[in-house]
């Protein structure tokens, strides 16, 4: 869970991923890397209308537009802009005492949910990363042209002022997650296999959220040929989205694979299928924390010894310790500042310890700012209105 407080330190005026307390409401222009509710606090409609009130934007990937705009519950305002990935923009914006600021930003797909971007700024000859949440394999690093430069024949990384960092696996038990595609193949060997048995069979994957396994889905429908079915509201996101769209369906009775219900609301049975037999339901149960970083073996699959016919696949939308360390090879950095920290001082400083140590560079000197001290809020503790809703929870907690 992102405990990222908002303001760009470089460049006054930008709020990124929070849209709460003072500090970020007095924000002269918003960004959200993706629509997870870890990096979506205080977006609610109080804040959209105050963004109309004070002539000030928030802007995001096309497909996050499309998500806010699916919601019900949130004003349609043309305050949210909606930008093309890869493609710089000058972004000017007013700070006090009349001054403007510009600012050139360039959106990275971060490979973690529908939408999900970094953001690339460039301001003063400073260069600042904020990764948002993200996975992105090693091999595709060289592959992002606005993360490099030219110097006329050959491109080369960015060296970075400072990086944002999704620090979400530095730990040394998630230093190997197996890739998406190597969980991708197990689950669907797996529906395919089960599939196979018996003309009653169902598949139910089960999800530790209802966005972000969008890669799982449209895999698994084009091996087999089936669209996978998912729950109205998830559905209404979906069918904006050309690249998800053909793969889901919202009628429960035209496919044996379902994907509408979270880990925690199955129980056995599927409510939209109440014609299927408990013996003919396979569970896959979809997550990384449930692993508990268990995986130095290389066993990423396993049969769940209490529970008839669920099978736990390791699959995560976030890199991995090892993935996060080749990244932090591949482009230098001046500092470092860790986005996701846990509630420790004992587990922090294993998380400097680990970005101190990946981040060496020959006769380079490189900051980690622990300079932030984040405060876990008490329970409803807030007293705000802020944007509620599962389907955008980035959290796995079991």
């Amino acid at each position: 869970m992102s405990t990222f407080p908002g303001p760009i330190e470089e460049i006054p005026g930008i709020s990124v991923d929070r849209f709460e307390n003072k500090e970020n409401l007095s924000a002269s222009v918003y960004f959200l890397s993706h629509c997870h509710s870890d990096h979506m606090k205080g977006l609610h409609n109080f804040f959209i209308e105050n963004l109309e009130k004070k002539n000030k934007f928030l802007y995001c990937s096309e497909i996050s537009k499309a998500i806010l705009n699916a919601k019900s519950n949130l004003v349609k305002s043309d305050m949210i802009k909606g930008l093309s990935a890869l493609s710089p923009v000058v972004i000017g914006f007013n700070r006090e005492k009349g001054t403007t600021v510009f600012v050139t930003v360039t959106l990275i797909p971060a490979g973690h949910c529908p939408g999900s971007v970094m953001f690339l700024f460039e301001y003063n000859e400073k260069k600042i990363l904020y990764t948002g949440d993200f996975r992105i394999n090693a091999n595709d690093f060289a592959k992002i042209k606005p993360l490099h430069d030219c110097d006329g024949k050959n491109l080369y990384p960015k060296k970075f002022d400072k990086i944002y960092l999704d620090t979400t696996f530095l730990r040394l038990e998630y230093f190997k997650i197996p890739t998406r595609k190597e969980s991708v193949d197990e689950i669907r060997k797996a529906t395919k296999d089960w599939l196979n048995l018996d003309p009653k069979n169902i598949v139910i994957m089960k999800l530790p959220y209802n966005y972000g396994l969008e890669y799982v889905f449209k895999d698994i429908s084009i091996g087999l040929n089936k669209k996978i079915h998912v729950k109205d509201s998830v559905y209404e996101v979906y069918k904006r989205i050309k690249e998800i769209g053909p793969y889901i369906t919202n009628n429960a009775n035209s496919t044996p694979l379902h994907g509408c219900l979270l880990f925690r609301d199955f129980r056995g049975c599927l409510p939209c299928r109440p014609d299927v037999d408990e013996k003919n339901i396979l569970a896959i149960h979809i997550s990384v924390y449930k692993w508990g970083g268990n995986l130095d073996s290389g066993a990423f699959i396993s049969w769940d010894e209490v529970k008839e016919r669920q099978l736990s696949v390791c699959y995560s939308s976030h890199a991995s310790c090892e993935e996060l360390k080749a990244f932090l090879k591949y482009f230098p950095a001046s500092e470092i500042y860790p986005c996701v920290l846990p509630k420790t001082a004992e587990k922090q400083d294993a998380i400097y310890a680990l970005l101190a140590e990946f981040s060496k560079k020959d006769n380079q000197k490189v900051t980690i700012d622990s300079s932030y001290e984040f405060r876990f809020p008490k329970a409803g503790s807030s007293g705000k209105v802020n944007f509620k809703s599962m389907i955008f929870s980035d959290e796995d907690d079991d």
